[in-house]
């Protein structure tokens, strides 16, 4: 699935801006009374840092490994499609007489180009249309599914 996201920077503002601000209110006191002021009583821990970042990586890494488990699935169910259209091809090329044949690996053809139109959300015709005879394509065209 091919996702377009635009995001938006005064709608992260909106979410995240008074944290935001609070944070660096908070920053500035430690880093005046510590530097400024030597008030070296007044500190960062760095246990907090090392936890957060911990459990950043631990789920970005489960993200990051549901992401590619769904890209693999989805790259064999493709590969799979593949390989049986060809073993599609050889059995009409094979068994069928060839005017049949050919008209069966145009059409074998024309549904991969539909398939792969289909998951992107695109109009398929203008690939498809020379695949498909043109009584087949006027049924197709007004067929919703």
């Amino acid at each position: 699935m091919i996702v377009n996201r635009q995001i938006d920077p005064i709608r992260i503002l909106r979410s995240v801006g008074l944290s935001l601000l609070l944070l660096v209110a908070y920053d500035l006191t430690v880093t005046l009374l510590y530097v400024v002021f030597n008030q070296h009583w007044v500190g960062v821990n760095d246990l907090p840092l090392a936890l957060l970042g911990s459990a950043l990586a631990i789920i970005i890494g489960l993200r990051n490994n549901s992401a590619y488990g769904r890209w693999w699935e989805a790259r064999t169910l493709w590969g799979s499609a593949v390989n049986n259209s060809r073993s599609l091809a050889r059995g009409a090329q094979m068994f069928l007489p060839p005017d049949t044949a050919v008209t069966m690996i145009r059409l074998q053809i024309a549904w991969a180009h539909a398939l792969r139109y289909s998951m992107l959300k695109q109009d398929p015709w203008a690939t498809i249309g020379p695949f498909i005879p043109d009584d087949m394509a006027a049924r197709l065209r007004g067929a919703v599914n």
